[in-house]
């Protein structure tokens, strides 16, 4: 039952103290619910890439097929 362990956000909240991270200027990556969950919990921007493997309930703030997908949409953010 670790503060760390997703979809808590406790090693969210170590990164914000240790090195100034401000939720609303971050984003996360992932492929599971959990993913998504932890980082609507924490306040930041989620980016869901698309996997067969996992089912998909939660929703992020975008779906994406690979990386590269998430950093033409940073790049065009900015």
């Amino acid at each position: 039952e670790c503060l760390c362990r997703k979809p808590k956000t406790g090693m969210l909240e170590q990164a914000t103290h240790d090195f100034s991270i401000n939720p609303e200027g971050t984003i996360l990556v992932g492929d599971k619910d959990t993913d998504i969950e932890t980082g609507k919990r924490w306040g930041c921007k989620t980016f869901r890439i698309i996997n067969d493997q996992y089912p998909e309930t939660m929703l992020a703030d975008y779906r994406v097929m690979d990386l590269l997908e998430v950093a033409c949409i940073v790049k065009q953010k900015d």
